[in-house]
């Protein structure tokens, strides 16, 4: 089976720590949409048919957001929502 990868980076302007508590507080607001996250070197958000991967860069200060399913367009839709997290906990500050 193929696989779609996807790729967006995205300046933010807090800290990772501020990044990582609020990623998972805004993923865990999905309720059982997401199978399980995972916090090592970054979020990984585990779904039933794919998955998208936070990797915060402290050095350019920014967050590469990596999206893997094996349909094209919900590889999209998963770095849509993506995008849509970075957005909700960065915009207020």
């Amino acid at each position: 089976a193929s696989y779609y990868t996807i790729r967006k980076d995205m300046f933010v302007n807090i800290s990772e720590e501020d990044f990582t508590t609020r990623m998972v507080d805004e993923v865990t607001s999905l309720g059982n949409r997401s199978i399980f996250i995972v916090v090592m070197d970054g979020i990984r958000v585990e779904f039933e048919d794919g998955w998208m991967f936070f990797d915060f860069d402290a050095e350019n200060q920014c967050v590469h957001i990596l999206c893997e399913a094996r349909d094209k367009a919900y590889v999209v839709s998963l770095l849509d929502m993506g995008i849509s997290f970075v957005e909700a906990i960065t915009i207020s500050d």
